[in-house]
């Protein structure tokens, strides 16, 4: 519970940020205010209203990599994961061939890094990259398993053999500014019987310094199950129930988790030499469509009927409004990129051969983050083009991979337009 003595020090820290904020503002924005608490070892900053820069912000293409026919380094299959150097360099991974290609700030093609196989410097299925601290190209792949380096200039240097529980992810691999190298997987004691999920922690030297559990939320978002017996043989699958709140996470390149649930607007910064720092901010809950609501659920039934056409809906129903956030971003300034739900909006597509269409498809949902700064000071909202997925984020600046219409890829980079500069 707040305190009179807390309330007072939040009123002192509000007129502060009033009198003295001197941060650009768009002709929508407002100056920022901001409510400050601490609850035991727990720093709170909680926006009121107003951002430290624009009220909304949109991405201007400055630079686009692809053609629909032309030289194979330019043509882009399926680019899976960016990485940008301290230069500007771009390192694409596209999962289609696989390949991994480096490109210049300009976006002209430099090299060709690796190649698949199960050799030095080959890779099979990639599932991590990032460029470290002192410019070597990390490249991380759980089949091998190993975590390979790379020069800047595609020279392979070596290779660290790593035990792996073969978890995929999106988010396997980050850097921190200090040169240490965080791979994610699963940690199993088996003289303890327990087994967690987190981050091992690689030094400069490649050896492995740490383990990092990942937050524990004390919550596991209720899913649907479908158990399937045939003889000895048991199949087991389970299915997210879309729109409950679940735990996610990313790793800050200043060494820490940001997590949150998504139950509330609420994300927590565990800083290793500092207090945990949470941001929080009041936002209108989104509503889930009727008929968006109806296609999510016949959509997940009619997949678990291909299977067993006895499976009922015996899981909590989806729920009439989406969660705070879907997911977390950093970038590689440390700055906090919250996904945002939106009310989605529905769309006629091409029927499907069999089966209803994918909800996502038919309700898709505009793109947009909210950004903080490391220090809970809220920047302002980001609304991202439409077929575009954010990969990279770095000051005013944004690299991702465009769709177009005929679902050709395109590696793009973009310029956040409304005045977010690096500071």
């Amino acid at each position: 519970m707040k305190t009179a003595s807390t309330y007072l020090l939040s009123v002192t820290v509000l007129l502060v940020h009033l009198a003295c904020s001197e941060e650009p503002r768009g002709s929508a924005g407002s100056a920022w205010v901001a409510e400050h608490d601490t609850i035991g070892d727990t720093v709170i900053v909680r926006t009121i209203s107003g951002s430290v820069g624009f009220a909304e912000y949109t991405l201007q293409r400055e630079l686009s990599i692809g053609v629909l026919d032309g030289p194979e380094e330019y043509v882009i299959g399926n680019v899976s994961m960016l990485a940008v150097g301290p230069e500007g360099d771009i390192y694409a991974y596209d999962a289609q061939v696989p390949v991994l290609r480096k490109y210049d700030r300009d976006g002209r093609f430099i090299t060709t890094i690796g190649r698949e196989g199960g050799g030095p410097g080959e890779y099979r299925q990639a599932m991590g990259l990032a460029v470290a601290s002192d410019g070597t190209v990390k490249l991380w792949d759980p089949r091998s398993p190993r975590l390979s380096s790379f020069s800047q200039d595609g020279e392979f240097l070596d290779a660290r053999p790593l035990e792996s529980r073969q978890f995929y992810s999106s988010q396997s691999l980050f850097v921190d500014t200090l040169g240490n190298v965080y791979v994610r997987t699963f940690f199993v004691d088996p003289a303890n019987a327990t087994a967690g999920r987190g981050l091992l922690m690689l030094g400069l030297d490649g050896e492995v310094r740490d383990t990092l559990l990942e937050p524990d939320w004390g919550y596991e978002a209720p899913r649907l199950e479908l158990t399937v017996r045939s003889g000895k043989s048991v199949a087991r699958t389970i299915m997210a129930i879309p729109f409950l709140p679940r735990p996610v996470w990313t790793f800050s390149p200043h060494g820490y988790y940001v997590a949150g649930v998504g139950d509330r607007y609420a994300v927590s910064l565990f800083r290793t030499d500092k207090p945990v720092l949470r941001i929080e901010r009041d936002v209108a809950p989104v509503a889930v469509d009727p008929e968006e609501k109806a296609a999510w659920q016949k959509s997940l039934t009619a997949n678990m009927h291909r299977m067993s056409s006895g499976w009922r809906w015996r899981g909590p129903p989806i729920p009439d409004t989406k969660p705070a956030f879907r997911q977390l971003k950093v970038g590689l300034n440390g700055r906090i990129w919250v996904w945002l739900y939106q009310q989605a909006e529905k769309q006629e597509v091409e029927p499907p051969g069999e089966g209803p269409a994918n909800p996502r498809q038919v309700w898709p949902e505009p793109t947009v983050f909210d950004v903080f700064d490391p220090d809970g000071r809220y920047v302002g909202a980001v609304r991202v083009p439409g077929e575009t997925t954010i990969h990279v984020m770095k000051g005013d600046h944004v690299w991702g991979v465009t769709r177009d219409s005929l679902d050709v890829q395109y590696i793009e980079r973009f310029r956040l337009v409304g005045g977010i500069g690096s500071r």
